[in-house]
């Protein structure tokens, strides 16, 4: 019974010296932060429990104890980061007409795929974005829907002369 007890018990992913954010299990405060610290990782014991000490000085706040599961730690190149006030595209993936206006699928610079967002023209301030975007199209209606959407002038199509032979 304690080799399978041992067998599921969760391993600890921290190692001596890992720099750690701990989580607030008192949460005195809804507007108080989630996670306290950051904090050292000073021992790990044979249980699990992962033994924290103030990183960073004596500015460190006070851990209520001094021993967290390891489900109550996040390292701290893992921590939510805070929100950005800036946010700068990247690249125009697509495009659709959706109740007759034109939308722009947008890939945010910094940001995972799953994040991407449609736009509306009135989001992009210099329409250039849009007007890379349409040269790169490969369909001269599609590039002209973009630029008609922009406000430019539609391109025309190449005088092609019928093959001979």
């Amino acid at each position: 019974m304690k080799k399978s007890l041992d067998g599921n018990r969760p391993q600890a992913e921290f190692k001596i010296g890992d720099v750690v954010l701990a989580l607030d299990l008192i949460h005195r405060s809804c507007n108080a932060p989630k996670w306290l610290g950051p904090f050292q990782v000073a021992a790990i014991s044979r249980g699990g429990a992962i033994s924290l000490a103030p990183h960073g000085g004596d500015d460190a706040p006070p851990l209520p104890e001094l021993n967290c599961a390891h489900h109550q730690l996040v390292r701290l190149e893992e921590a939510p980061k805070p929100p950005i006030d800036h946010y700068e595209v990247d690249c125009i993936l697509a495009h659709r007409r959706n109740s007759k206006a034109m939308q722009f699928k947008v890939h945010w610079r910094g940001f995972p795929s799953r994040e991407d967002t449609w736009e509306s023209i009135s989001a992009f301030p210099d329409p250039e974005l849009l007007t890379g975007y349409a040269s790169t199209l490969g369909s001269l209606r599609s590039a002209n829907a973009v630029r008609k959407a922009v406000g430019m002038p539609p391109q025309r199509a190449r005088n092609l002369q019928p093959r001979r032979g």
